[in-house]
């Protein structure tokens, strides 16, 4: 069997897309972009609910994007809560 190089294109693409989402209204600071792109990688990595839910029942191209573009909303979303929490 061959590799599908526009496969492994789109699961390139959705990485960045989710990167972007996470990245977006960030300061341009170094620690701004780190944060962020941990933050994107641990729940792209983790999937936890309802990352998991979009990774496990919606297939094929679609449910590859939406895995990654929710680990780059939650990976915005996040750092928002942490003066609630005392942590800033």
């Amino acid at each position: 069997m061959g590799r599908n190089p526009v496969l492994e294109i789109g699961i390139l693409f959705d990485g960045f897309v989710g990167l972007f989402i996470a990245l977006t209204a960030v300061p341009v600071i170094p620690i701004s972009i780190i944060a962020g792109f941990l933050l994107f990688r641990l729940f792209d990595v983790v999937k936890s609910w309802p990352i998991a839910w979009f990774d496990r029942y919606v297939h094929g191209g679609l449910g590859i994007m939406l895995d990654d573009a929710l680990a780059g909303l939650f990976a915005r979303i996040v750092p928002f809560s942490f003066p609630h929490f005392g942590l800033i």
